[in-house]
């Protein structure tokens, strides 16, 4: 589902949502971050590179005049810094985060699913969960022997996969599901 026009703005300045003011919104779309979509292009360190943009003024263009006093290019206004607070640029974080979730587990982005409240901050406690997860130790994976029967072994393997994440910070297990839509938990 394609957030509607009416949706996106409620998740950029709605208190429970991203908290933007107007200024605020308009500086972010000047960084490119425009639509749900944008956070493709806007992981941790592009999101920083943008915030800390944010932070500097831009000087204004005067006009470009030619010989006879005619106006070759319109002037350019100047833009003057914008300060995101620490919530919000938490709660931008997050987004892009579960963004990034969701498009690599083949999850469509919906308005309910990007909801900050209801679904990203308790997504964000498993996130950090997940995060300590990908650090510890790997598991081994269990060998088919005489005594471990393949129903077992199969078992097994799916335990050991639900523990190990991939590149993605994804467990292994969404490799083998049956259906691409179905929860693994």
């Amino acid at each position: 589902m394609v957030f509607n026009t009416q949706q996106l703005t409620a998740f950029f300045q709605n208190a429970p949502q991203m908290a933007l003011s107007d200024t605020q919104r308009n500086r972010l779309a000047q960084e490119g971050l425009v639509t749900i979509n944008d956070f493709a292009d806007f992981k941790s360190d592009q999101s920083s590179d943008a915030f800390n943009n944010m932070r500097t003024s831009i000087p204004g263009v005067p006009p470009v005049l030619d010989a006879n006093g005619d106006v070759v290019t319109e002037a350019i206004p100047a833009i003057p810094p914008c300060l995101i607070s620490a919530r919000c640029l938490l709660r931008l974080e997050v987004d892009s985060i579960a963004y990034h979730y969701y498009v690599s587990i083949v999850h469509e982005v919906t308005p309910q699913n990007m909801n900050y409240i209801q679904v990203l901050r308790p997504f964000y406690v498993e996130w950090e969960a997940l995060e300590k997860l990908v650090d510890e130790h790997k598991l081994n994976v269990p060998v088919l022997s005489k005594h471990i029967t393949p129903l077992k072994w199969i078992k097994s393997f799916k335990d050991c996969l639900l523990r190990t994440f991939g590149v993605r910070s994804c467990p292994l297990l969404y490799v083998i599901r049956d259906d691409e839509l179905d929860n693994i938990y």
